[in-house]
């Protein structure tokens, strides 16, 4: 959809709904290596919902009866926006733990089979609500590894198993200056994640069967969420574990902004 409305300003949106698949086998996310229809999955990069939102203000001459001088340095400047809101990408099923690949001298393991009734998650993802340096936000009940020699049932993703959303959202300010005809003078300045949002790395959902590991308060393994391994009592502060997401390294994701000049002549 574009609409181009008057005193400058354009607005574009954009919405996607679809559905990404592939094929297991070639992707290297294969369950059944003996049953290719099994295979055609999700694709790790499936995002069903995209809204896109462009927009742009140009800022109206000045009236001719103000100062000329005046008139000349608020005109014409040029603002814009780009959002994009989207769907979480898939979260990878966890590997079963009965040594099928070991015994089959396969490449990857089989994926551990979804326990129907059980709820995938233990935090809301999105909901900025927990400290995820305190949190598991998996649920390790959900999952349990298929009978030893057999293959799992379960697909590389399912369609409600996926990540935070991470919304993008850039902001841009500039102007061209024309000095003469052959002479101008061009600046623009352009921030990245304009609000500053915090995007937190997806969380760690490779082995449903290990145990939180503490980073501090080593007796911190006490019952509290079901499943096999038990969980960490509120205050402790974990290092790994099934649903962590590291914050430890996070130096990626903040605000940033940047300021381009270009002189024409």
């Amino acid at each position: 959809m574009i609409k181009r409305l008057s005193h400058g300003l354009d607005l574009n949106y954009n919405f996607t709904w679809s559905k990404t698949l592939q094929n297991g086998i070639e992707a290297g996310t294969e369950n059944d290596i003996f049953n290719r229809s099994t295979n055609k999955v999700f694709s790790g990069l499936d995002r069903p919902l995209v809204s896109t939102i462009n927009i742009t203000y140009t800022v109206p001459a000045a009236p001719r009866a103000s100062n000329k001088i005046l008139r000349y340095v608020l005109s014409d400047w040029q603002t814009g926006a780009l959002l994009t809101y989207a769907s979480g990408t898939p979260i990878l099923v966890p590997t079963s733990t009965n040594s099928l690949n070991t015994s089959y001298f396969l490449p990857t393991a089989s994926f551990m089979n979804r326990v129907p009734g059980e709820k995938l998650f233990l935090q809301d993802l999105d909901c900025h609500c927990f400290d995820p340096a305190k949190t598991l936000v998996l649920n390790p009940a959900a999952w349990t590894p298929s009978a030893p020699g057999t293959y799992g049932t379960s697909p590389a993703y399912y369609s409600d198993y996926r990540s935070q959303r991470k919304p993008t959202e850039n902001f841009n300010v500039g102007r061209t200056f024309r000095i003469r005809e052959s002479m101008s003078f061009a600046v623009r300045a352009e921030f990245v994640n304009i609000f500053n949002r915090t995007v937190l790395p997806n969380p760690s959902a490779g082995n449903a069967a290990g145990a939180p590991s503490p980073l501090a308060a080593p007796t911190c393994f006490v019952s509290g969420i079901s499943g096999p391994t038990g969980a960490c009592s509120p205050g402790a502060t974990l290092a790994s574990g099934f649903g962590f997401e590291q914050t430890a390294l996070l130096n990626t994701g903040q605000r940033t902004g940047q300021i381009v000049a270009r002189f024409r002549f």
